[in-house]
């Protein structure tokens, strides 16, 4: 989807999510449900480094029930990339309720001013993400309708680094008082492998799994084999599923099957590492952490491709059909 096309559909929705935020879904609501929580101030070297900032802010997401006459579902909340809410995470949003579970589509960006990050223009910590994510399955176990122990979370790119990261044990703690965590992680394309954060070997003990295409050039597939090999040695349960021929944002029927962004940043050539808490380096010059750094280069391929999409929802529903119990549904 061309990114003028993501700002327009960003500003929809954003005016869709009227009303104020809420503190429980006890009433059992569906539809869009706004909700408070914290943007952490760029650069965000102070969230990774534990202090406690952050101003007071709004999120939204679009609640969809399944057609399930009685009792509690599993639920998944679903997060955007880098461009905002987009066809990709739009489809998952919307198929998952098929197959017996709710889905909350977090729009992370609209309230907080943002159509994009991909090019670098506008920025968001990965805080304040890791912080919505949180807040987000706080409020949906508080829903009557859902199970609050089946809770997953499916992220697509930049979604896919909050997916993968919110696993970490040094995230979870810090931002669920109450000890909640995901039932599951499902990170697409995840914008996360070619950084080192402290004690990323540490994993709440759920399964993690990545879905990754072999010729993704934007966050390239090499360092998250790498990351998977290392955390499944530490004794974790972390897979990496791959799919040949397939670009980044494969799992898109609404885009064509090959498209160059010329202005999007591009570090799949860099690896940043937390040297100390709050301190990323480059892994080879020591330098800070700067979107400047000559590793950083400009430009990405993204495309669908067919039979990788078909594959990965088989893949996808059979991971939810184990981690949440549920009895094998037609295929769509």
């Amino acid at each position: 989807m061309p990114l003028t096309l993501m700002v327009l559909v960003s500003l929809v929705l954003s005016a869709c999510a009227t009303g104020p935020p809420v503190t429980s879904l006890a009433s059992g609501p569906s539809g869009t449900i706004r909700f408070q929580t914290l943007t952490i101030p760029i650069p965000g070297d102070a969230f990774l480094a534990g202090e406690e900032t952050g101003t007071p802010a709004t999120a939204f997401g679009v609640l969809r029930l399944p057609e399930v006459p009685t009792g509690r579902v599993p639920a998944v909340i679903v997060v955007h990339g880098c461009s905002g809410w987009a066809s990709a995470a739009q489809g998952w949003a919307t198929l998952l309720p098929q197959w017996g579970i709710a889905t909350f589509g977090l729009d992370s960006f609209s309230d907080r001013g943002i159509n994009e990050v991909c090019t670098g223009r506008q920025r968001i910590t990965l805080g304040s993400r890791l912080t919505d994510v949180y807040r987000a399955l706080e409020l949906l176990a508080t829903h009557p309708r859902i199970d609050p122990e089946r809770i997953a979370i499916l992220g697509l790119s930049q979604g896919g680094l909050v997916a993968v990261t919110s696993s970490f044990v040094r995230f979870q703690r810090r931002l669920s008082p109450q000890g909640r965590h995901f039932a599951a992680h499902l990170a697409f394309y995840p914008a996360s492998c070619w950084t080192t954060f402290i004690d990323d070997d540490k994993l709440v003990p759920v399964p993690v799994r990545l879905f990754h295409g072999s010729s993704d050039d934007w966050t390239t597939i090499g360092p998250c084999h790498a990351y998977v090999d290392r955390v499944r040695a530490a004794g974790n349960d972390i897979a990496l599923f791959e799919y040949p021929r397939a670009y980044h944002g494969f799992d898109n029927p609404q885009a064509q099957e090959r498209v160059w962004l010329p202005n999007v940043l591009n570090p799949s050539r860099c690896h940043w590492v937390e040297e100390t808490p709050g301190k990323l380096v480059h892994r080879v010059t020591r330098q800070p952490l700067s979107r400047d750094d000559p590793c950083i280069l400009l430009g990405a391929t993204v495309g669908y491709n067919e039979q990788a999409y078909r594959q990965a929802k088989e893949d996808v529903r059979a991971v939810l059909t184990q981690v949440f119990g549920l009895a094998q549904v037609e295929k769509r």
